[in-house]
């Protein structure tokens, strides 16, 4: 059973987690790379609870950035015991180009920008693609549009490589 200072900290956490997503929101319907103008907003608690309920859907989602060379995730905390506690980020289809030198220069450049942020993500859910070696609790493809969180000034588009590439 939780402490009710347990439940007032989850409370909380909950509360300032959906105010960011509903603030971030109107940075991300001004990009001009955006195909459909009305994502689903959801958390990752929800996503991971009730997968299919947004399979297929577009989505979008705040959480932590945690980017290494086989974990790509979008996490609950910025600091998580289990991969289970994550989505994985498909970047497979942000457009990085296929030549192996642009690639890697494409991949350090996203990676940079938003590893270990808090980040807002617009995507399609696939609940059946679990990442590498199946370890997470669903997935974002199809990435559209990433943005940080920064305190203090609010949401601020990152650009990706399919952005760079234009």
């Amino acid at each position: 059973m939780l402490s009710g200072v347990t439940r007032m900290m989850s409370r909380t956490l909950s509360y300032i987690f959906t105010v960011l997503l509903f603030a971030s929101h109107a940075v991300l319907a001004d990009s001009s790379s955006m195909k459909d103008p009305d994502p689903i907003p959801v958390s990752i608690i929800n996503l991971i609870a009730t997968p299919e309920r947004y399979d297929g859907k577009l989505i979008q989602v705040a959480g932590w950035a945690s980017i290494y060379r086989e974990s790509h995730s979008l996490c609950l905390a910025e600091k998580v015991p289990s991969t289970l506690d994550c989505i994985w980020m498909d970047y497979d289809f942000l457009g990085i180009p296929s030549d192996p030198d642009n690639a890697k220069k494409a991949r350090q450049q996203l990676m940079t920008a938003i590893q270990h942020k808090f980040i807002v993500v617009r995507g399609k859910y696939d609940a059946n693609m679990r990442g590498h070696l199946d370890m997470w609790s669903g997935s974002i493809a199809k990435i559209q549009d990433i943005a940080v969180l920064v305190q203090g000034q609010g949401p601020q588009r990152v650009p990706i490589p399919s952005d760079v590439n234009k």
